[in-house]
């Protein structure tokens, strides 16, 4: 789900779930797109959230999950570097030479998101439409 700060991406992820097949179960919607600083380096500690083997994931109920394309591209643990590299140049104006200094090869939004990836591809996963139209039937 994507849209500007504000425009209702949360209340739109309730409502999917609510219209599933799941909607017994807790909604849990991880917004990695409007994270601060703090919360950022929180989910880096050694019991990190960017494991798919982390508790917090397998608890049943709808996982809504938003990665910002520069948090997967910079894969890096530290919001300032984001918000540094914003002050220096505009974000469309950014290039692969301009960011590659500061991507990080650790742990991180880029590997979390392709672990992910890997796994809904292998065990499957849902669309919304998907969701949709199961509860309509």
């Amino acid at each position: 789900i994507i849209g500007p700060k504000g425009s209702g991406k949360k209340l739109i992820a309730h409502k999917i779930h609510e219209s599933s097949n799941r909607s017994k179960t807790i909604a849990n919607i991880i917004d990695f797109k409007n994270i601060n600083e703090s919360e950022l380096v929180e989910m880096f500690e050694e019991d990190s959230i960017w494991a798919l083997s982390d508790p917090r994931l397998h608890v049943k109920g709808l996982k809504v999950f938003n990665f910002h394309p520069v948090y997967i591209v910079l894969n890096t643990n530290k919001f300032s570097v984001y918000e540094k590299l914003k002050r220096e140049k505009p974000i469309h104006t950014w290039n692969l030479d301009f960011i590659r200094p500061h991507i990080s090869n650790n742990h991180g939004p880029k590997t979390f998101f392709l672990e992910l990836v890997d796994y809904l591809s292998n065990f499957g996963g849902r669309c919304i439409n998907e969701l949709i139209s199961n509860k309509n039937k």
